[in-house]
């Protein structure tokens, strides 16, 4: 979680303070620009300020859950700004324009992981009802999240129709993302090894998309918080179907982008200094005769990413609190106070964020550093629920271990995609150009005017398992966990699943781990009745 919001605040830093490289004259946001942007701030602000102050938080639950009160649609929407991160805003259309829409099939993986979500680890998570998923101010939480989705779709949809414009309509904008090989979805190609394939998506991001939202603390917090687990699945599937549309958005965005620059890249002509500052620098050049509108989109990032962080944020606290704080203060008078020492621990979690700023901001691509950085610990966390969930054997000492091989292993391998990556031995991007580029425009005529790439293909120099898709970094992490803690569990004293609370497995195996007596499979009216008796 905090690799993630560290990543999301550099990101949008970056490309709010620099969207021009010293060699051109950079645009600026006008007094009303800036007005619309503070009154976003604003606005977020005084809804946290007010429900802290005025709604009803006196208790744990009342903090981390909402009191376990709160209504469907608010929560599925706050569900779609978290998961829709500033990272996705920047991210996803700069991938569009560099690699294609081949990322677009990671709709498939929505499905998987809804049907997943739905019978598996909801069942289980909502049973047992954890604060804290890792046993195992939500309101405040929600309400600005289900304030700061509109901000950012209407800002999104307000660029689309302008963007499309300037172009020539959709029609035009289709053409020549097809032309340009912008529009193919289905590389079938089977090989890991491939930066961008229908099945490295598809597959890959399953297991991302689980971890993201099957078992992060941010995601299952806000399921708990609805009062039964029909209203939890009715938000999971408004969730996903609002998900799966602002992924079209942002996709579509990067198709725009594309046919705006398609001859004339502003990475090549130096206009930009990075591939993640295309989407701000189009939003600056294509709207900035429209006051008020670059304000309005920039605020749609930036609100996304403050949906990302405020969700976080209080998960993490939920987390800290329940895993490591509550125990050392139990019997203490702090013990009395803890909605004060949760927000606290807001306050320091978020000082160290910021801080961490000025790491981040000197690595890579957002989208891939974000998906590459999080594969790391995402496959660990996955596979260690999913061992717990799935293999009724499974231990202390299989899980931990499972874990420790499965970080240690992922972390070997990204470094190593890292250190090849610095060495120039990436992945190549599709072709651009700069051949319609205005010839009054300084810094570009040293250029070729034909399409080129940016980056060479990895070589055979370039050890295997460190060519291995990003993509597939959670999956691998999770079946190293899977297949480890399993192994160690056996061999170190296996559970009995019997004489376990059943509700810590998967709802189809508890045929198999606690066989349903006759008093189980009773009418529940009858069962009652008879104990009535």
């Amino acid at each position: 979680m905090v690799e993630k919001m560290n990543t999301e605040t550099s990101a949008i830093t970056m490309a709010a303070m620099n969207v021009t490289s010293e060699d051109y004259e950079p645009i600026w946001f006008d007094w009303l620009d800036h007005s619309v942007f503070a009154l976003m701030l604003g606005v977020s602000t005084l809804v946290g300020v007010f429900i802290g102050l005025y709604g009803k938080q006196d208790t744990k639950v009342d903090y981390l859950l909402g009191g376990k009160v709160m209504n469907t649609l608010p929560v599925a929407v706050s569900l779609v700004a978290s998961h829709l991160s500033g990272i996705t805003l920047m991210g996803v259309p700069s991938e569009i324009y560099l690699y294609g829409l081949q990322y677009f099939t990671m709709v498939i993986s929505v499905f998987i992981m809804t049907y997943l979500i739905n019978y598996v680890y909801l069942p289980v998570f909502f049973s047992l009802q954890l604060t804290s998923t890792f046993e195992g101010g939500l309101k405040a939480v929600v309400w600005t999240d289900f304030l700061q989705s509109f901000v950012t779709l209407g800002s999104c949809i307000a660029v689309i129709f302008l963007g499309v414009s300037n172009v020539g309509g959709f029609k035009k904008v289709y053409e020549i993302s097809y032309h340009g090989g912008r529009t193919d979805m289905f590389n079938m190609d089977p090989s890991p090894f491939a930066r961008n394939t229908f099945w490295t998506v598809s597959v890959g991001m399953t297991f991302l998309q689980l971890c993201h939202c099957g078992i992060n603390q941010g995601m299952v917090q806000k399921f708990l918080a609805l009062p039964t687990i029909k209203n939890a699945r009715r938000s999971l599937y408004i969730f996903s179907t609002f998900y799966i549309i602002m992924k079209a958005l942002s996709c579509f965005i990067g198709l725009l982008i594309y046919s705006s620059y398609h001859d004339c890249d502003p990475i090549q002509t130096k206009r930009i200094t990075r591939a993640d500052q295309i989407l701000p620098y189009f939003v600056m050049h294509t709207a900035e005769h429209i006051p008020g509108l670059p304000g309005l989109f920039i605020a749609g990032i930036f609100s996304a990413a403050l949906s990302t962080m405020s969700s976080t944020l209080n998960s993490l606290a939920g987390t800290i609190f329940e895993d490591f704080v509550q125990p050392a203060i139990r019997g203490t008078r702090l013990s009395n106070h803890a909605t004060l020492v949760l927000r606290a621990i807001v306050l320091g979690v978020g000082a160290i964020s910021v801080l961490m700023v000025f790491v981040v901001e000197k690595l890579g691509g957002v989208l891939e550093l974000s998906y590459t950085v999080q594969g790391v610990t995402a496959g660990a966390l996955l596979g260690m629920f999913s061992l717990g969930i799935f293999i009724p054997w499974a231990n202390v000492k299989g899980a931990l271990s499972g874990s420790i091989i499965s970080v240690a292993f992922m972390s070997w391998i990204m470094v190593g995609a890292q250190r090849a990556i610095a060495a120039g031995k990436k992945h190549s991007h599709l072709p651009t150009s700069v051949a319609g580029c205005d010839n009054s425009t300084s810094g570009w005529q040293e250029l070729e005017t034909t399409t080129k790439s940016y980056s060479i293909e990895y070589d055979g120099s370039v050890f295997f398992l460190y060519r291995i898709s990003y993509l597939y970094y959670t999956l691998v992490g999770t079946m190293t966990v899977m297949i480890v803690g399993g192994t160690v569990s056996y061999f170190t004293g296996p559970k009995v699943p019997c004489k376990m609370d059943k509700r810590l497995f998967a709802p189809f195996l508890h045929k198999w781990t606690h066989p349903s007596s006759k008093e189980e499979e009773a009418d529940p009216r009858e069962k009652e009745s008879l104990e009535m008796k």
